[in-house]
């Protein structure tokens, strides 16, 4: 597994940590990096950007999107390495909503992802443990 993932799983988790968003997060990230593996796209870019993108969507529904930002700055201070990549997982963030306008073609593919999550087989598992309890 990709230290991104841990570094950013952990970072959600510590700051987060609602299930049905974490689930989501992931159906985002795996579709984002199985849409992109034969590219020269950066798989850390999706990784980041899926786990901080709906990270405070319990808090704010309308601009979560925006308030995410902070969370990423935050961790960006935690792991600088991936600084580099700031610019690519704002985009995300900021234009994942499916009326939002995406700069890059890393939030292109990101907010096809979000659309694409409701038929994921770990989406529909998830729901249907949700439903039995």
């Amino acid at each position: 597994m990709k230290r991104s993932y841990i570094r950013a799983g952990e970072f959600f988790d510590k700051e987060c940590g609602i299930t049905a968003i974490r689930v989501h997060s992931e159906c985002v990230i795996d579709i984002c990096l199985n849409s992109s593996s034969n590219t020269v796209l950066e798989e850390d870019v999706f990784i980041i950007a899926g786990f901080l993108h709906d990270i405070v969507r319990k808090q704010s529904s309308d601009k979560h999107h925006i308030l995410a930002i902070d969370y990423l700055k935050k961790f960006l201070k935690e792991y600088p390495v991936y600084e580099k990549f700031f610019d690519e997982i704002r985009d995300c963030i900021i234009h994942h909503r499916r009326f939002e306008n995406p700069q890059t073609m890393y939030a292109k593919i990101f907010q096809n992802a979000i659309l694409l999550v409701p038929y994921t087989k770990k989406w529909r598992e998830f729901e249907k443990r949700r439903m039995m309890k």
